[in-house]
Order: structure tokens, then C-alpha cells, then sequence
């Protein structure tokens, strides 16, 4: 690490550094996945949305996409052939900021008809690495830690609304969460204060 600064009155410094590397991984080929912009040009003859960009395609041999000259906006993954994503490195929907290259890092489990990913982060938009999760609903509890991306998932859940979610971490407020529902594909974002 290298810090430099131009303010004689002030001292970098290095809040947190985390350290981590993948020991294997398993890439998967020829998952089907759909990419969804956000901006919507109109409609169609069912009233249903139609986006500016939206395209279906597959894995390649190596589990990867290779995209060129995607405009910028907020893109949706949604994957095909009964999985979904577990854990989205960048972030899931992804946004892509005018002239700029993004690295997206999904990871994926079989789907289930209730499930919940817990993306934990903290004010600056950072996940935070090694948070434990804790979810409890109806006499039940299932705890977890967040893995290099700050997430957790939890899939074969109930649908239900009384979910509470619990997470701490080092150096942070613990933050409780309640009434959290779950139904289909849930997503719920956990910001962390000091």
C-alpha cells in the first residue's frame, strides 16, 4: 500500500484491508442467463414493458459472457436452467457507468421456490467480508457468515413476512432487521454503521 497525500494537515490512513483468494472453483458452461437494462422504451400490445437492451445467451466452456460496448445503466442477472444466484460480485443488478469496464462475479446454487440473499455493506458502498448473518423465523434459526462479496443466502424457506434478520460484524453497530418478507427470489440489502 502506497498512500500519498498533497495536505500537509492531513494523514492517510487505511481503515480496513482484507486479504482472501478462492482455493478452487467449480465454472459452470452453458448456464442460460437473461442481462436486463433498466431503461424501458415503451410497451407492448399487453401493456407489458420492453426494455432498451435485453438479451438472453449462454455460459461459454469457461462459466463466462464476454460483453462489448454496453451503454451505461443498471443491469439485471437473471439465471436460467433452475438456478439463481447466491452470491454477485459487483453487485446484482450491476450498474455500468459511462466509459468504464466491469468484471461481474456470479455465483450460483439450484433453485428453490422461496429463497433469500442478504447483501451486507457498509456506508460507502463496500461489503463487508466475514459479517455473521442470523435468521430467525417461527422457532427456527439459521446462521451464516458473508462470504468475499458480503452476502449470504439462505434458499428452501417458507413464503412468509415474519423473517428477522440479525447481522454483526467487527467494528460495527449490530444491525436487526424485522418483518422481513420472503417470497420467490428476495433480495435484502444490510447497511452497517460503526
Amino acid at each position: 500500500i502506497d498512500m500519498t497525500t498533497t495536505d500537509n494537515n492531513v494523514s492517510p490512513e487505511v481503515a480496513d484491508i482484507n486479504v482472501s483468494y478462492i482455493e478452487s472453483r467449480n465454472y459452470l458452461s452453458g448456464i442460460p442467463f437473461t442481462m436486463r437494462g433498466s431503461k424501458a422504451i415503451g410497451t407492448d400490445l399487453s401493456s407489458a414493458l420492453v426494455y432498451k437492451y435485453e438479451l438472453s445467451t449462454t455460459t461459454n466452456s469457461s462459466g463466462q459472457v464476454i460483453l462489448d460496448d454496453i451503454e451505461w445503466d443498471s443491469y439485471l442477472f437473471t439465471l436460467g436452467g433452475g438456478r439463481v444466484v447466491s452470491e454477485a460480485c459487483s453487485g446484482n443488478p450491476l450498474s455500468l457507468a459511462p466509459d468504464t469496464s466491469e468484471i461481474l462475479h456470479l455465483q450460483s446454487v439450484a433453485a428453490t421456490a422461496n429463497n433469500l440473499r442478504i447483501v451486507v455493506k457498509d456506508s460507502s458502498d463496500l461489503p463487508i467480508v466475514g459479517a455473521d448473518v442470523e435468521l430467525r423465523s417461527g422457532g427456527f434459526t439459521w446462521n451464516d457468515t458473508t462470504g468475499w462479496c458480503g452476502q449470504v443466502y439462505f434458499g428452501g424457506l417458507t413464503s412468509a413476512s415474519d423473517y428477522e434478520i440479525e447481522v454483526s460484524a467487527l467494528d460495527y453497530s449490530t444491525q436487526t432487521i424485522s418483518s422481513t418478507t420472503v417470497s420467490g427470489i428476495t433480495v435484502q440489502e444490510v447497511i452497517m454503521v460503526p
